[in-house]
């Protein structure tokens, strides 16, 4: 079996994940999560490399108005190839700064 990402969260991530509304909107999340948790940097469906105060994370489209944001670190367990941090999963970009340190 090939190795997959391991998927971590913050708990901004957890409680967006919890309001995003709609059953598409929550069924498209599970979609990308899966893939992010197989291969972050696969394409499609497109990422976004973000740069300046956001560098070294990564974003997909949900829709129009919500993004997943997460981060790709390297893992110490031998068991996967890396981790995928969800920083947010429902809101674009702003106030994420505040998140992150």
């Amino acid at each position: 079996m090939e190795k997959k990402y391991q998927l971590r969260w913050t708990k901004a991530a957890i409680k967006e994940f919890e309001l995003l509304n709609g059953d598409k909107l929550k069924d498209k999340a599970i979609e990308i999560l899966n893939i992010l948790e197989d291969n972050p940097f696969q394409n499609p469906p497109p990422y976004e490399k973000l740069r300046g105060e956001l560098d070294g994370l990564y974003s997909r489209r949900l829709n129009v108005r919500h993004r997943i944001v997460y981060e790709v670190v390297q893992s110490d367990d031998p068991g996967y190839k890396g981790i995928v941090v969800i920083v947010r999963m429902r809101s674009h970009y702003r106030g994420m700064m505040s998140l992150l340190f």
